[in-house]
């Protein structure tokens, strides 16, 4: 009986001894109030600033990063269907055309493939509308964006 509560009683004061070793901050990603649907996105940019990086906060930049896509994404859906909406239905009126032009000058096979498979993006794009918020094109942060997640230690 004593060994199996020794067992268990030394892995529980190795990682109490661990604890007092004066990390402040938490290792690895901090999801803490990041929705469901911005987690693959909070991950992808934690991961990227992670990279050989010791002057960024990751979650912090991960943060950034999320409210900047939520933000860029809201003005999306808001211009959705007087500005965007439009221009993928005359993109893909015009891509129709050059489509039949080139079948009809029978045009390389892998030329009307590559422009099919466009098509058809744009197509589905149009379908989902503002319902898929990673299909939609996120502009770049901002220069300085992420000036407050530098690591002051």
């Amino acid at each position: 009986m004593m060994k199996m509560s020794n067992k268990w009683l030394l892995p529980a004061l190795a990682s109490l001894a661990l604890l007092g070793c004066g990390e402040d901050t938490p290792t690895g990603p901090d999801m803490t109030g990041i929705a469901d649907i911005d987690q693959a996105h909070f991950s992808r940019s934690y991961n990227q600033c992670n990279i050989n990086n010791s002057e960024f906060d990751c979650n912090c930049f991960g943060r950034v990063n999320v409210e900047h896509r939520t933000v860029a994404y809201n003005k999306y859906a808001a211009e959705f269907d007087s500005i965007h909406k439009p221009k993928m239905e005359a993109d893909i009126q015009k891509w129709t055309d050059t489509l039949i032009e080139k079948t009809r000058n029978q045009s390389d096979e892998r030329v009307l493939e590559a422009l099919e498979e466009d098509l058809h993006r744009l197509k589905e794009k149009l379908e989902n509308g503002i319902d898929d918020i990673d299909d939609f094109k996120l502009p770049f942060l901002p220069i300085g964006a992420t000036d407050s997640c530098r690591q002051t230690s």
